[in-house]
Parts: structure tokens; sequence; C-alpha cells
């Protein structure tokens, strides 16, 4: 038989891949591969918007979090929904360190910004990076990062951006130092 196959793009990346076989050889033309790669596109398309949707409902939920809680507690539960939703890059962590159950917040040495390694301590790798306002001063930056050799996408920093405004509101709303 003959097997075709094309990227199921998703933020310009392959996800995964769409293939088609067929019994006879040689059975696939141009223009199968071109229907296939617009059916691969449109697959990619709602796998993004599945993506989005899901970002803005765990922020949204991770927002109503934050108005019944504490500080400390919002911030566990910033954690945990970036894990959920960085759960394939995390993932990589994971396996690099098993001794690591959990996320960590940990207390970074020196200015971090996008890009540059997130700790000495830790392997370097993409970060997204956001801050954390207290009375309209810097009181600190949610950092989020990575081992793997992929940037954070736009969506994934605007993740991270809308989690540091909700710790922003649980850091004013907090009567602690």
């Amino acid at each position: 038989g003959s097997t075709l196959s094309v990227p199921v793009p998703v933020e310009g990346l392959p996800w995964g891949r769409l293939l088609t076989r067929a019994v006879a050889p040689n059975a696939f033309t141009p223009a199968d591969a071109e229907a296939l790669t617009m059916i691969a596109a449109v697959l990619g398309a709602a796998i993004e918007r599945d993506l989005v949707d899901r970002a803005q409902e765990a922020v949204a939920g991770c927002g109503r979090f934050a108005l019944q809680h504490d500080v400390a507690d919002t911030a566990q539960h910033v954690v945990a929904v970036l894990h959920h939703l960085l759960q394939t890059r995390w993932a990589a962590l994971a396996r690099a360190h098993p001794e690591r159950t959990t996320l960590q917040i940990a207390e970074a040495a020196g200015a971090i910004r996008a890009g540059e390694e997130w700790s000495p301590q830790a392997p370097s790798g993409p970060t997204a990076s956001a801050p954390v306002m207290r009375d309209g001063q810097l009181w600190g930056r949610l950092l989020v990062g990575d081992l793997g050799h992929r940037r954070f996408t736009p969506r994934e920093e605007k993740v991270v951006d809308a989690l540091a405004r909700i710790l922003t509101s649980a850091v004013d709303r907090s009567d602690q130092p």
C-alpha cells in the first residue's frame, strides 16, 4: 500500500501527524497531499482554540479562588494552574529531576529576564516572567522556567501575565508584609 503523512501545526510547531493509508501503491496525488494538509491545518486550529479555552477557564477559576483565599494559598494555586496548563513542559522537569515531586517556588538570585537562565541552581531553559505589584510598586516577579528548548508561546506568556495580575490582587488585599 501507500501512506501519506502531514504534520498538524499548533502555534507554528508540529503537534503531531495526520496519517492516511491506502491499499493501492502510489495511491496519493499531490492534490491528496494538499487536501490532507488543509485538514491538518483545521485540526491544528481546533487544538489551538481548545488550548486557549482551557487556559481562559483555568485563569478565571484561579481568579475566583484568589478572592476566597489568602496570598499563600493563592500562590500555591497559581503553581497548580501553571502546572496543569504547562504539564507537557513540566514533564521534562520531572524526568530530569525525579526527586522533585512538585514544582517549587524558590528564591531567585539576581535579576532574571525572559529568555535568561531562571535560577543558578536549576537547569537553564526558557522563562516567562511577569511583575507582581503591591500598592503600585514592584513587589516581586512571577517567574516560570522550563527545561525545554522551545520558547514560551505568546499564549503561554499571556497566561503568566494573567496569573501575575491575580497574585497582584491577592497581595494588594493582604495585610501581610
